[in-house]
């Protein structure tokens, strides 16, 4: 290549450079800026969040239960809804048992009490545990249901099902699958 194309490529590389740094560069950064800005305004105004949140309440049947989280945001949009991550749940049964409820994450409607969780739900007894991807603790119309990927283990027994539906007002429970398949039960005498 001649000293001369040498030259005037190097000539125009040099405007290329002087081109980003003193245009381009700029409205990048104040963009980028403004969009920091602008996702700022938005997030201290709409949402609050909190650190280890804790709720306290009675169900219908009078058992007293509390709720809390690392982690809660509370949206302006919804106010009486709280979003939680870390969960741990205790419902303090008249009959002297403590059922713990532990999840990923939670919500939790402080006007009616009720809660849904969802993702690797835990919940023990002290005698037994159930396992599913979500659980909703519907109190405002006395009813649970515990589904996707529900497994329920006691002593040597087992139960594997997609849906665990209860009814506590009239005591009524319904196990179920999705497509045709077949509760799976295994009890150990």
């Amino acid at each position: 290549m001649s000293s001369n194309k040498k030259q005037l490529l190097l000539f125009f590389v040099g405007i290329l450079l002087v081109i980003i740094t003193y245009i381009i560069y700029p409205r990048i950064g104040e963009q980028t800026r403004n969009e920091y800005l602008l996702d700022k305004q938005k997030s201290d105004s709409s949402d609050t969040v909190f650190e280890n949140i804790k709720y306290e309440g009675f169900d219908a049947n009078g058992n007293r239960f509390e709720i809390g989280s690392k982690i809660a945001e509370i949206k302006s949009d919804k106010p009486e809804i709280t979003y939680m991550e870390t969960v741990n749940a205790y419902f303090y049964l008249k009959d002297g048992r403590i059922v713990t409820v532990k999840s990923l994450l939670a919500t939790y409607n402080r006007s009616t009490n009720d809660i849904f969780f969802k993702d690797e739900v835990i919940i023990d007894d002290g005698e037994s545990q159930l396992y599913s991807d979500n659980l909703d603790i519907v109190m405002s119309s006395n009813f649970v249901k515990a589904y996707n990927s529900v497994r329920f283990s006691e002593n040597a027994n087992w139960m594997v099902a997609d849906k665990i539906e209860i009814d506590l007002s009239k005591k009524i429970s319904t196990i179920s699958m999705y497509a045709n398949e077949q509760v799976k039960i295994k009890l150990k005498k």
